[in-house]
């Protein structure tokens, strides 16, 4: 079908943005629950280690030969049920992200489906290719990085952190409750001081992040199948202190629905979000041909101008705000209007340093 121009078009773009902004409640709650239930298993690991370097304690012995080879058997022992148990997280986390793929697919095709029906245009969305979405979590990357291979990298930084702590604590001469509370913490600190406080605060991200990434693939893939009604797909940032500068530079822009090139005259290359680790970045879908979002989305301030950017949002802002979000020196030269945020990034997408952006933009 030729894609529908004017207010019908726009109207139908503006209903499903809201349904979206809406979803991602849903979004949040299903993130939340997942980081609570792996939290839950990271804390069956934290009590296998402890009744690990209990039963092989390397302190029981006092000879130094003695307590090597209990080390090395401790850590032989635990190395391997560490690794089994983050596999069986990776393992958990992967059914549900197919789950929630699927999920995900469906609600686009009834949201996309509901808001041109509201906005009077005749036409059937079609649903995302089941291989499309069977194949999601299995390929799916987060910041470049295959998802199997960052729960791995948990298991390597758990395993190594373990190892490291043990000997550092038998070298010590510590006992068996100092070494324990290199696992677990410290009481005084809320226990934030032991190596697993390093693994639930990595995992935590990383399922927050997979939660997004597998979110957009599938909302994006019933936007391709129905790419003769979608003509481009635009970043949405939001619009608070926490967003990077990766994600402040792409907010609002657009790329081609099916070259996935950008539009409107910016050359910051297409790609699904997360953009970085914990990212909260969306790709809405413009529904016809028309260049304005209308309505209203959120922000830390407030209910603005859907059509209002991260950069608009950003002139507000205090100058001091606007150091903390940029940094004093792009920050000025952003003032200056030297450049844009867009043009704080390479042609990769990545942030230029300040050097560079001088070197491009100070003269």
């Amino acid at each position: 079908m030729t894609p529908p121009d004017g207010s019908s078009a726009r109207d139908a773009t503006e209903q499903y943005a809201e349904r979206l902004r809406r979803r991602a409640i849903g979004g949040l709650r299903f993130d939340g629950s997942e980081r609570r239930r792996i939290l839950g298993i990271l804390k069956e690991v934290e009590e296998e280690i402890v009744i690990r370097l209990s039963r092989f304690n390397p302190t029981g012995v006092t000879q130094t030969a003695a307590q090597r080879r209990r080390l090395e058997s401790l850590l032989t022992d635990t190395r391997a049920r560490m690794r089994e148990m983050i596999r069986d997280i990776r393992n958990t986390s992967a059914s549900a992200l197919t789950d929630y793929a699927a999920a995900e697919a469906a609600w686009a095709h009834t949201a996309l489906n509901s808001a041109v029906s509201s906005a009077g245009i005749q036409t059937a969305i079609r649903v995302a290719p089941a291989e499309v979405l069977r194949g999601l979590v299995a390929n799916a990357q987060i910041v470049g990085v295959p998802l199997n291979d960052w729960w791995s990298r948990q298991a390597d930084s758990l395993t190594q952190g373990f190892a490291q702590q043990m000997r550092l604590g038998v070298a010590q001469g510590e006992t068996l409750d100092q070494l324990i509370r290199r696992v677990r913490g410290t009481r005084a600190n809320s226990f934030k001081d032991g190596i697993m406080e390093t693994t639930r605060r990595q995992s935590a991200a990383l399922v927050r992040t997979s939660v997004n990434a597998i979110g957009n693939q599938a909302r994006t893939a019933v936007y391709e199948a129905n790419a003769d009604l979608i003509t481009a797909e635009v970043h949405s940032s939001t619009l608070d202190s926490r967003t990077t500068l990766q994600c402040s530079a792409r907010d609002g822009k657009s790329w081609d629905m099916q070259t996935k090139a950008p539009v409107g005259g910016h050359s910051v290359p297409y790609q699904v979000p997360p953009i970085h680790v914990g990212c909260r970045s969306v790709l809405l879908p413009r529904i016809g041909s028309g260049v304005r979002i209308p309505g209203q989305r959120a922000s830390a301030d407030g209910p603005v101008p859907a059509s209002q950017t991260f950069e608009t949002w950003l002139k507000n802002k205090t100058v001091a705000e606007q150091n903390d979000l940029l940094g004093p020196g792009r920050a000025r030269l952003w003032r200056e209007q030297k450049l844009t945020l867009s043009q704080l990034l390479d042609f990769r997408g990545d942030p230029l340093s300040l050097d560079e952006l001088t070197r491009l933009y100070a003269n």
